[in-house]
């Protein structure tokens, strides 16, 4: 049984927009550092790099236990490393979020 989860695990740090398609929210868990790809509608994705062409890379619709899971780890499978190592985002681009009504 997996282990509850907690709004507060994750830092917004970003939105990709991809034109007529929804945009991508990016979220980072705290612990582990690494990020939970979802939109608007809730579906998850993973950011799959493209080898060659002029696309950076593409994002695939995955279900949302593997987004999580990538996300956190399950707390009944091996332990997360403390830090993953840095990567660099290039491949992202970031817009900043939409200032609060209130």
């Amino acid at each position: 049984m997996p282990s509850p989860l907690h709004v507060d695990e994750f830092v917004f740090r970003g939105r990709v927009d991809r034109g007529r398609r929804p945009s991508v929210w990016i979220y980072e868990h705290r612990d582990t550092g690494r990020e939970m790809l979802a939109d608007s509608r809730g579906r998850t994705y993973e950011f799959v790099r493209c080898r060659t062409g002029g696309s950076l890379g593409r994002f695939n619709e995955i279900g949302v236990w593997p987004a999580l899971l990538r996300a956190r780890f399950c707390r009944h499978s091996s332990p997360a490393p403390a830090r993953p190592p840095v990567l660099r985002r290039r491949h992202l681009s970031l817009v900043p979020p939409a200032p609060n009504p209130n």
